[in-house]
């Protein structure tokens, strides 16, 4: 059962037994945003928010790695446009994470 996983009831978390380590494939954003008919590029939008709260709590938490796997090679068979709001998305990440 995983730290963040569906079959962990209600969010509990067990303070005494956290990893020191996180890692996570971020996927489906695009799809999760089509559903609800919105551009993907709201759903990129949305998930680098809540990548940016799962930082914050990891960092709470005490969790010294957040590893994230965000764009994968076949990524850059997409649209021009929505590759260029990907990497802007992840340098205005980068320059947030670097002015705090």
């Amino acid at each position: 059962m995983g730290l963040f996983s569906r079959e962990n009831k209600a969010g509990q978390v067990d303070l005494n037994n956290l990893p020191c380590h996180v890692a996570v494939i971020m996927d489906g954003n695009g799809r999760w945003a089509q559903k609800r008919g919105l551009p993907r590029s709201a759903g990129h939008k949305a998930g680098a928010e809540t990548f940016r709260k799962l930082g914050t709590y990891c960092k709470h938490l005490g969790i010294d790695y957040l590893t994230v796997y965000a764009f994968s090679t076949e990524n850059w068979k997409r649209p021009k446009d929505e590759v260029d709001g990907i990497m802007r998305l992840l340098e205005q990440y980068l320059h947030e994470c670097i002015d705090t």
